[in-house]
Formats: structure tokens, C-alpha cells, sequence
């Protein structure tokens, strides 16, 4: 019997009618997805400052995490209870 092809592995695993087709069009409701270019530029002076300012909350939760867990370790160790 001869070795399958990479060709033939591949039509194996499709369905008999031949490669699923996703259906056109956009299926979610809603409006269509945002485009960043679309804004005007004060728009994308606000949409950047808000990004800016999100992006600051974040560091700055992220770093009292850290600093939390390090606190937690560092308790834990003077203690001398690691389990």
C-alpha cells in the first residue's frame, strides 16, 4: 500500500461535501468594529489620553501587587514559617 501524501492526510479530515466555508458577511450585532482611524484628532487626543492614564492605574496596581507579595514573603521568612 502506498504512503499517503501530505494532500491525502489533509481531504481525510474533511467533511465528504468538501472544506468548511464559514458563512459572509458580519454575524454579531452591533456596529461594525472600531477603527482608530476613523477619529478626529481631538478624538484621538482624548482616545490617547485615556489610554494613558488607564495604562498608569495598571502599573501602578501591578507594582502594590508586587510589593505585596514581597512584603508577604519577606514576613513569612523572618518568621521562619515557609509551609
Amino acid at each position: 500500500m502506498p504512503k499517503p501524501d501530505d494532500d491525502d492526510v489533509m481531504r481525510s479530515h474533511m467533511p465528504p461535501d468538501g472544506p468548511y466555508e464559514p458563512p459572509r458577511g458580519n454575524l454579531t450585532p452591533g456596529p461594525p468594529p472600531f477603527v482608530f482611524e476613523q477619529l478626529s484628532p481631538e478624538q484621538q487626543a482624548m482616545a490617547d489620553a485615556r489610554n494613558r492614564s488607564r495604562a498608569r492605574v495598571m502599573a501602578l496596581l501591578l507594582g502594590a501587587f508586587v510589593i505585596l507579595i514581597f512584603g508577604i514573603a519577606f514576613v513569612k521568612i523572618k518568621a521562619g514559617t515557609m509551609h
